[in-house]
């Protein structure tokens, strides 16, 4: 029986921006209003979800997002996900967060912010933003 898990700790409001922070991590995303995409798991269940990680490869299992309340959320089958493509829950939803945060607060520029910069260490990540 397939587990799908959903992180409902970590939100992202912005598909769009979602869609650069995978592309920032050299994976595609698909959604679609119209068109019902199937997340895949164990023995082949799926899951009905708002957009799917495009990972350029034929995968068992997927990374996909749900919406609810206008946010999206991060649902998988992490056992398999792990397994197939040795990715682990909490990196992937961390350097998605990173790179969202990044291209969120670069779209900012016109709305008076000039400078972004990012720092990371393992204990901490930083990102800069000045005012004009």
């Amino acid at each position: 029986m397939s587990r799908f898990v959903k992180n409902s700790e970590l939100v992202f409001k912005d598909i769009k921006i979602l869609q650069k922070a995978m592309e920032a991590m050299g994976y595609g995303l698909t959604f679609s209003q119209e068109q019902e995409l199937k997340l895949k798991g164990f023995y082949g269940e799926t899951k009905r979800v708002s957009a799917l990680v495009d990972f350029h490869k034929s995968v068992q299992y997927d990374i996909g997002f749900v919406q609810e309340n206008g946010a999206y959320q991060c649902v998988a089958d992490w056992w398999g996900v792990n397994n197939e493509q040795r990715l682990n829950e909490k990196p992937f939803l961390v350097e998605t967060m990173k790179n969202y945060a990044f291209i969120a607060a670069k779209e900012t520029a016109p709305y008076g912010f000039t400078e972004q910069r990012r720092h990371e260490t393992e204990e901490e990540y930083v990102l800069e933003l000045t005012s004009y």
